[in-house]
């Protein structure tokens, strides 16, 4: 079963968020496992260092998706920030950000790229120290270009969709969320 958000936008990927449910199991192994989901007002601090991973180009004009996935560091950008950012590209002084969108990164050669869409952006919980999946890469501006941050589904706008569709409330699904991503 697929459950698309149904504000979904295909012109400007606003609210791309579904949620998939699997008919057989997930064998879990190294580079294979669940992350932990946030509680719907999670913010992170300006510069919070969070973790993206994928297969994608290292290169927005590369030519060769990655045969090992990738991580990288990549710093929290606040909204209004990246907004700013975004509005001295291509996309103008108009652009405004949706709050379905989350930012990271903005550091040279240090991003998500082609072929990473719907890879996990994860931040530690401050508390725990867990990791939680905060973002889902959704776009950008090239690759890894000083002051373009890359632009992620903001999952913790949708956390309480995604609960509904699980038919389960936070308090319940808490009790059986994802062990612990901690590398």
């Amino acid at each position: 079963r697929i459950e698309i958000h149904p504000d979904f936008n295909s012109d400007n990927l606003h609210n791309d968020v579904a949620v998939l449910e699997l008919t057989t199991p997930i064998t879990y192994r190294y580079h294979i496992n669940r992350v932990c989901l946030p509680p719907p007002d999670r913010v992170h601090p300006y510069g919070t260092e969070c973790i993206a991973t994928g297969w994608g180009k290292d290169a927005f004009d590369g030519e060769k998706f990655q045969v090992i996935m990738k991580k990288v560091a990549l710093p929290v950008v606040p909204s209004d920030k990246c907004q700013e950012l975004l509005r001295e590209t291509r996309l103008g002084q108009f652009f405004i950000l949706d709050p379905s969108f989350v930012c990271a990164g903005g550091e040279a050669g240090q991003d998500a790229c082609t072929g990473d869409g719907g890879g996990p952006l994860m931040c530690r919980n401050p508390t725990t120290g867990q990791y939680e999946l905060y973002g889902m890469t959704a776009w950008g501006i090239g690759c890894g270009i000083q002051g373009n941050p890359g632009v992620y589904v903001n999952v913790p706008y949708f956390i309480n969709w995604v609960y509904g569709i699980m038919q389960a409330t936070p308090e319940q699904q808490q009790q059986h969320n994802a062990g612990p991503y901690t590398k």
